[in-house]
């Protein structure tokens, strides 16, 4: 009887994992124009001009916060030609960003924070509550305050690692998937360096701020101005992708039938 139950929630757990591994993340990013790619796990765009949308979708549950009432950042961090730009008085030209009311434009570095998001309010300094470094961080961003998300913002809902061929417009029609958008300009950028964008909201404890929630670094995007795209992220801060959890669902749901059939054989 306890091998029998032991098998029947092994099966519902890995059925469980399976659905959630393969579901679309509440929070992610997309670029118009962008594509996936697969090596560095990040949406990508050549140009000068960019479109970059954060999404949100609502989480389920009956104690779910509702996600039009959350305040979400964007932060656009500084990449160099080879990764994270250091600390340093440094003139890298300028970028502006538009929300929809007029552009704002940011000096580099002299406008942007050196550190790791979210922005803190006293020693920009790296902790636990911080964002991943995920090969980008520390280095130079700027943190933007998005507008709320809004029902009369929706699109239907997709995954962006889907977006493998670049130019494929985005369907802004439907519903299920709650989107802000902003616009990036890097004409006056220095050549060879770069934006990375992430999405995130912020926890405030004991005075530090944390980051809550935030798009998974499979789901980030960066520009890629000179066509060449940004480095893979390190190997030990990778996320686990879907693929990974299916195949160790596999191994012990084998691992189960296994040992049931060593059972019958031992009776």
């Amino acid at each position: 009887m306890k091998t029998k139950y032991f098998e029947k929630t092994l099966i519902a757990g890995l059925l469980m994992t399976s659905a959630s591994a393969f579901a679309i993340p509440t929070l992610q990013l997309d670029i118009a124009g962008g594509a996936y790619d697969s090596t560095t796990e990040t949406i990508i765009k050549n140009g000068n001009t960019f479109d970059v949308y954060a999404y949100g979708i609502q989480p389920n549950g009956q104690n779910a916060t509702d996600i039009k009432t959350i305040q979400y950042y964007l932060s656009a961090a500084l990449s160099g030609p080879s990764g994270p730009v250091p600390l340093g008085n440094v003139n890298l030209g300028s970028f502006t960003y538009d929300l929809g009311s007029g552009a704002i434009a940011v000096n580099v570095t002299s406008g942007m924070v050196f550190g790791t998001p979210p922005l803190e309010v006293a020693l920009q300094a790296f902790d636990n509550g911080d964002l991943s470094k995920h090969g980008i961080f520390p280095t130079y961003f700027t943190e933007i305050t998005l507008p709320k998300f809004t029902a009369g913002q929706q699109i239907t809902a997709y995954n962006t690692q889907d977006r493998a061929i670049a130019g494929t417009p985005i369907n802004l029609t439907g519903t299920g998937m709650f989107y802000q958008k902003v616009n990036f300009d890097l004409t006056n950028l220095a050549t060879g360096y770069d934006l990375h964008w992430d999405l995130y909201s912020v926890d405030v404890k004991n005075g530090d701020f944390d980051v809550d929630d935030f798009a998974p670094y499979s789901h980030d995007a960066e520009s890629i101005r000179d066509n060449n795209p940004p480095p893979p992220p390190p190997p030990d801060e990778n996320v686990p992708e879907p693929t990974a959890l299916w195949m160790l669902g596999l191994g012990l749901l084998g691992l189960a039938g296994f040992k049931r059939k060593q059972t019958k054989l031992a009776a």
